[in-house]
């Protein structure tokens, strides 16, 4: 946890705020909001395209934006902004603007990582609550396979062996607490950043082995010259995932299980019956994979265990000739 701020003063001058909302009278009263609070940084954008140089030009501690105009684009920038296609910091703090709030849009624009969802008509009173509790209480976190933001799910919606949420930096609290425990300087973001990296590994890893034993089951009852479906091309893309992202992040203990699994699914693709054993396999790289990013340690047997058992896939039944060639 950051540390306390609760007796700390609070001082919002030497947070830079960007603004965007093409109304120029709605821009112009969140302006007069914003220095209302405190605030006296306030970057404008009346465009998409000036609100995407904002980000990428001025480091950002605050992002307050409109959802009504273009919401489709605008749902995809906050997403790039939380992959790090845009700015330096992916985890500025975000509040959305709508004159919309109904359940399913709502429901929409948080899948974007949003921080907050404001409705229209805003007050300086109902802003100043929403920041406040952004400096004090932000949510943790959450990465998956597509998604990078707030953690807002339910214990019921958590799975026994998840990883932590992550507690990303938070620069809003840095600059109106001098808290230096949620600094956005490059150590920190680099930090997080591999940390993001090893939890999207992870999420993939996990994807793979729940998939698989679906498929053990499926494979095990199977009525010979019924192959039951498996989408190969998304296994593949997720096996190259994981083997993109554990070179990108310089693991390299996960070196050998990563290219020993994409050699699996190659194998099995090109099988001209698979087995239950043959995605058992795949499932234990998986295993191997997500037990090494919990604990490097424990991980190293079942590692072991996995590597040795894909020696003799491919010979362990007749291949088809045409998807050999083709894996």
């Amino acid at each position: 946890m950051f540390s306390s701020d609760q007796h700390k003063e609070i001082t919002y001058a030497e947070v830079e705020v960007a603004l965007y909302d093409p109304n120029v009278r709605m821009r112009s009263l969140m302006r007069s909001i914003l220095l209302t609070i405190g605030f006296r940084s306030i970057n404008e954008a009346r465009n998409a395209r000036e609100i995407v140089a904002t980000i990428r030009l001025q480091p950002t501690d605050l992002l307050i934006i409109d959802l009504d105009h273009e919401p489709d684009n605008i749902c995809a920038f906050i997403r790039d902004i939380r992959e790090g296609v845009f700015g330096t910091n992916p985890f500025i703090v975000i509040i959305g603007m709508t004159g919309n709030p109904e359940k399913a849009m709502i429901s929409r624009l948080l899948q974007t990582g949003l921080d907050d969802l404001i409705a229209k008509p805003i007050s300086p009173n109902i802003l100043s609550e929403r920041t406040m509790n952004l400096i004090r209480n932000r949510k943790k976190f959450l990465v998956t396979t597509s998604y990078i933001g707030p953690d807002r799910r339910g214990e019921k919606q958590r799975f026994e062996g998840d990883l932590e949420s992550i507690l990303v930096p938070n620069s809003l609290r840095y600059k109106t607490t001098g808290d230096k425990e949620a600094i956005a300087d490059t150590v920190a973001l680099d930090t997080i950043e591999r940390l993001v990296n090893m939890h999207r590994i992870f999420r993939f890893a996990r994807e793979i082995c729940e998939e698989c034993e679906r498929l053990e089951g499926e494979f095990a009852v199977n009525e010979i010259g019924k192959i039951p479906s498996w989408n190969y091309r998304d296994m593949a893309e997720k096996t190259d995932a994981i083997n993109e992202k554990i070179t990108f992040g310089n693991v390299e203990v996960l070196v050998p299980i990563s290219e020993s699994m994409r050699l699996v699914v190659k194998s099995i693709y090109a099988l001209e019956q698979p087995t239950a054993r043959h995605f058992s396999i795949l499932r234990l790289h998986g295993e191997a994979i997500g037990e090494a990013i919990k604990d490097e340690r424990a991980a190293a047997q079942l590692i072991a265990e996995a590597l040795v058992q894909t020696v003799g896939i491919k010979g362990s039944t007749k291949l088809n000739p045409a998807r050999q060639s083709a894996a």
